[in-house]
């Protein structure tokens, strides 16, 4: 068996595992109504003090997630390497990872609700979280938007959020496709739910390491990966970098997916 079809049939077999656990009951519509509600909540709740924090450009640069970042070395390094680079968020929420980090040459997050949240702050509290210069995509994130091709160099940030996706191994195929060589990837999602879950969430699958396989399938090299303990679920998060380019026709033989 020659690489590539050794490589396509290693991918097939990811995505039957993963389809295994698909979750039937799972309604994205509804998902977004509770994410609507859960995120006026968070405002309500945190808003005044993360803007306050937000504004303060001096602190941001030692906000440093050790969830991902396990030194002060790692994350000055990470500092460093995404200055005037382009930074991607996918399902940001109310707040996100990328407003902090306002030395990227560009922002970008893509959140099916994202405008919708800032309205809704602008309205509660006559500012938001979302400065003008970051550039929104309100729309899911398994939509592939060709122009983000081989576009992101700096990071790609997606945190808490596949298993609130109607397909997150469409949004997995799009961070492969939007990454370029060298660009970092800051994941982690909840995979099952061990006693069920809310409208809000889904299941994807109870096997760490086969959706760990589909991360590097896609041309990504973990540098660490982390659970979050005290969670009743199977999870799973890691820092990667992008080693390589997908293979060709891998968005094509991955789920049918129609890119264009």
């Amino acid at each position: 068996m020659n690489t590539l079809s050794g490589t396509l049939g290693s991918i097939k077999k990811i995505l039957y595992n993963l389809t295994l656990t698909n979750d039937d009951e799972f309604d994205h519509s509804k998902a977004q109504i509770y994410e609507m509600k859960s995120g006026s909540k968070w405002l309500d709740d945190n808003f005044e003090i993360f803007y306050e924090d937000i504004c303060d450009r001096k602190r941001q640069k030692h906000v440093v997630f050790d969830e991902f970042f396990k030194s002060n070395y790692q994350w000055n390094k990470f500092i460093k390497y995404i200055e005037n680079k382009i930074c991607l968020e996918i399902g940001s929420g109310p707040m996100g990872m990328v407003n902090r980090w306002y030395w990227a040459k560009k922002r970008i997050i893509i959140d099916p609700l994202v405008s919708d949240y800032k309205k809704l702050s602008i309205k509660k509290f006559g500012k938001s979280l979302f400065t003008n210069d970051i550039i929104l995509y309100p729309q899911n994130a398994e939509i592939y938007i060709p122009r983000l091709s081989n576009k992101i160099d700096g990071a790609i940030v997606c945190r808490n959020t596949l298993d609130h996706c109607e397909n997150p191994v469409g949004v997995i195929q799009n961070i492969s496709e939007y990454a370029k060589v060298g660009c970092y990837l800051l994941l982690w999602s909840d995979l099952y739910h061990k006693k069920g879950h809310d409208a809000g969430h889904r299941n994807i699958t109870k096997s760490k390491t086969e959706f760990e396989s589909l991360i590097t399938k896609g041309g990504f090299e973990i540098q660490h990966k982390f659970s979050a303990y005290k969670r009743n679920t199977v999870n799973y998060g890691c820092l990667a970098i992008k080693k390589s380019r997908t293979i060709s026709n891998w968005k094509v033989e991955i789920g049918n997916r129609k890119l264009e």
